[in-house]
């Protein structure tokens, strides 16, 4: 009987040898991957990124994607264009003092030397006229939580949808903070406000020294907001976890370009 068996697995395994060996595995498309969220803080503040998508069967021994040189990237709306440059293979738009008008769609155009051309559009919301912002702190040995309130008066004739990040700067430098609670929108508005609340903390030196704090908050689009939602729940390290697509609103290859219209706001310690 144990011969038998042992005859049987190497007939499996043998025949399973021969139907791998038979496959053809079809060459994956490379495609442009873009990532473009800028605000009206001006061009240089927001680089786009421009990468290459890879296979899954990645033989390379670096995890990163490889970036586009020499695109011809160039951005209208409102009357006007403008182009970007290559700045440290990332790219900026050429004219620092361009700035977005609320209520104005954009155009996106990007023309690759190997990968085809990707466009997209987005509009910039309207600013955030009036809100009322409440922040509360913890002190804790070493650093500092903040807990916020946020109210902002729903418009019943449209979608809003919104944002909060926060960064601390220190000697001249900022430091991005993670933010529990960054995206929200009026789907759950009441009595004629959006209410929110968000999270984070800060730090001190080893002399007591604390750090400036201050947050953004940005009028952000509909395709922004699907965006980060998203991202909330992608976690690609975990191999259980349900996967989740990333929503895309280029056409050409894949990504996101969004406007946010934003404000920053020093938290008072």
């Amino acid at each position: 009987m144990k011969k038998t068996i042992t005859l049987l697995v190497v007939l499996v395994l043998a025949g399973c040898q021969t139907v791998l060996e038979d496959v053809t595995v079809p060459a994956a498309e490379v495609k442009a991957v873009v990532f473009y969220s800028a605000n009206n803080f001006g061009g240089f503040a927001n680089p786009l990124l421009l990468t290459k998508t890879k296979p899954v069967l990645n033989s390379s021994v670096s995890g990163d994607f490889e970036k586009i040189e020499n695109a011809v990237i160039s951005l209208t709306g409102n009357g006007q264009e403008v182009n970007f440059i290559n700045m440290n293979n990332d790219y900026v738009l050429n004219n620092r003092n361009f700035r977005f008008s609320a209520g104005i769609e954009y155009s996106l155009s990007i023309v690759t030397p190997e990968n085809g051309t990707v466009s997209g559009k987005s509009s910039m919301p309207d600013s955030i006229s009036e809100y009322r912002l409440e922040v509360d702190s913890i002190d804790q040995p070493f650093d500092v939580i903040f807990n916020g309130r946020l109210s902002i008066p729903d418009n019943p004739t449209k979608d809003e949808y919104y944002r909060i990040e926060a960064f601390s700067r220190y000697d001249g430098s900022d430091e991005v903070m993670y933010v529990d609670g960054e995206y929200f929108s009026d789907e759950n508005a009441v009595n004629g406000s959006v209410n929110t609340r968000f999270t984070t903390r800060s730090w001190d030196d080893k002399n007591g020294k604390r750090p400036e704090v201050y947050v953004i908050l940005s009028a952000i689009t509909k395709d922004h907001y699907e965006y980060g939602k998203a991202l909330e729940n992608y976690d690609p390290e975990n191999p259980f976890s349900e996967p989740t697509p990333l929503p895309n609103n280029v056409e050409g290859g894949l990504g996101i370009f969004t406007l946010s219209n934003s404000q920053i706001i020093r938290i008072k310690q």
